[in-house]
């Protein structure tokens, strides 16, 4: 699937031209010019399409090409059909977006809906097991395989992971033991070790925060306009909110 196909998917599933051209590390006009050359429609499946005149060869077309068309014909409106809207609302999009990245419906339907853990631990699994949001994680999940490179992008928002790793989204306290959560729950990318100890509880180790901080640092102080950059900032002003309240507490 060439680039412009991948762009075509995000776009009909509501992505902004922007968001497409930081996506695909092209320009915004670049975008706009694709939809434009390839007729890129959000209304397609829905708005009477216009008879198209048609067009007078002046040689048959061998069997061959007819088929190849059809062929083609055929992929294009599967490929339609799996970018549909009527069913995918915005927030849904973004939890799939979310959960690609981290494969842990809690925090994905948390950061995608606002809500609290609590309420986002059963609409998150409730909303994984709809058939339609997994055929819509598969196709972004072959979209991100098909690509060979990793994107600068990719980069950025594995360190913004690492450096606002929350411990209780891969521990949990009961009767005063400690466990793991299912790690099929939870993003291993960002675990660096688990150990048993002589209790028979856990201690999960994350990747260093301070060096994802640090690296952090470095890049947005070349990259002073990366759209990471807000996010980031916010991030840095929670995580200092909550240390200050640890230590009044006298953690």
């Amino acid at each position: 699937m060439s680039m412009w196909e991948q762009a075509e998917l995000d776009y009909m599933a509501g992505m902004k031209y922007k968001d497409i051209a930081a996506k695909y590390g092209v320009s915004i006009n670049t975008v706009k010019s694709w939809k434009v050359r390839h007729d890129w429609d959000r209304n397609a499946s829905t708005a009477p399409k216009k008879k198209k005149p048609k067009k007078v060869h002046t040689k048959k077309r061998t069997q061959e090409t007819e088929q190849e068309d059809e062929r083609q014909a055929e992929k294009r409106e599967a490929m339609r059909a799996l970018v549909k809207v009527d069913w995918m609302q915005e927030k849904q999009r973004l939890f799939c977006l979310y959960y690609l990245q981290t494969h842990n419906a809690t925090s994905s339907y948390q950061r995608a809906y606002g809500c609290t853990r609590a309420a986002a631990a059963a609409s998150g699994c409730r909303l994984l097991n709809d058939a339609k949001i997994r055929a819509c994680i598969q196709q972004l999940k072959d979209e991100r395989d098909a690509g060979i490179l990793l994107r600068a992008t990719d980069v950025v928002e594995l360190y913004m992971r690492i450096a606002f790793a929350d411990i209780s989204e891969f521990v949990s306290v009961k009767d005063g033991r400690y466990s793991v959560q299912d790690l099929s729950e939870v993003d291993t990318q960002l675990i660096e070790s688990i150990k048993p100890t002589k209790d028979g509880d856990v201690v999960v180790q994350l990747n260093d925060r301070m060096k994802a901080l640090q690296w952090l640092s470095d890049y947005f102080e070349l990259n002073p306009r990366d759209g990471h950059k807000v996010e980031y900032q916010r991030k840095m002003a929670e995580l200092r909110e909550r240390e200050l309240l640890s230590k009044e507490d006298g953690w």
